[in-house]
């Protein structure tokens, strides 16, 4: 059994003229399973700058179209039917460009700046910080309307071996095994190998006992781990790198 202890939630928001900024924290003291203390948790998000007018035009779309959309496909599906088309009057597709150009021209911020599991081990993290602007138009093609849409981005990952080998241990236990030593060994062995694999694609670099990865973007500069390369150049990596892996097994 799973349980969850000393959990704590903080949210705050502000409004300073027609935008809003805010966030909420989450976190979790202690997560057990079925009695043994497996480690802690927290998820941080932050927003600013977001146009309070164009995102309440963006709710109201939401609640009045998506909503009983999504109510009907859920419903055809568990009918065995075809989901509905998604349909939107003149007025309404009118209602949400507005609404997107006028939250784009605020120039928002949205931030994950922490999900992270701690164990005795060590500490996992993930981030992730996307700043956005309007771009010339809506209807460019997808890969320059990328570009002006997404100002900047930043993320960063890091993924502790011996936390990976903390939650194997205890899958291990979970599994009915007794033998500590052997335990100790095959969890070890199991970080040791999603390492391997994560460092084989050569999307990540080891530093220390952590796998890290970090990606910066801005102005159609990539920084990925160091190199700096366009978009374009990053996109043929990635697909190089997780081809050549698909290739392998």
């Amino acid at each position: 059994m799973l349980t969850l202890k000393h959990f704590e939630q903080k949210t705050f928001s502000e409004e300073t003229g027609s935008t809003v900024a805010g966030r909420a924290d989450y976190r979790v003291g202690e997560i057990a399973f079925d009695g043994k203390t497996v480690g802690s948790a927290e998820m941080l998000w932050s927003m600013k700058s977001l146009d309070s007018q164009g995102m309440l035009d963006l709710v109201q779309v939401y609640q009045n179209v998506l909503q009983p959309y999504q109510k009907a496909a859920t419903e055809a599906s568990a009918e065995g039917e075809p989901a509905p088309e998604l349909q939107m009057s003149d007025a309404e597709q009118v209602k949400v460009r507005a609404a997107v150009n006028k939250v784009l021209e605020a120039k928002p911020q949205i931030a994950l700046e922490s999900l992270a599991f701690k164990t005795a081990g060590g500490e996992s993290r993930f981030s992730l910080s996307l700043d956005l602007a309007k771009p010339q138009s809506l209807e460019l093609p997808p890969a320059e309307l990328g570009k002006q849409l997404v100002s900047q981005l930043d993320a960063k990952l890091s993924l502790s071996k011996p936390m990976v080998a903390d939650i194997a241990a205890l899958q291990a236990q979970a599994e009915g095994q007794t033998d500590a030593k052997l335990i100790a060994e095959q969890s070890a062995a199991t970080a040791e190998m999603l390492s391997a694999m994560a460092l084989s694609t050569q999307l990540a670099k080891l530093e220390g006992n952590d796998v890290v990865s970090a990606l910066h973007y801005a102005n159609n500069e990539v920084n990925f781990n160091g190199q700096k390369m366009t978009v374009e150049q990053f996109i043929g990596l990635v697909m190089s790198k997780l081809g050549g892996v698909g290739a392998q097994q």
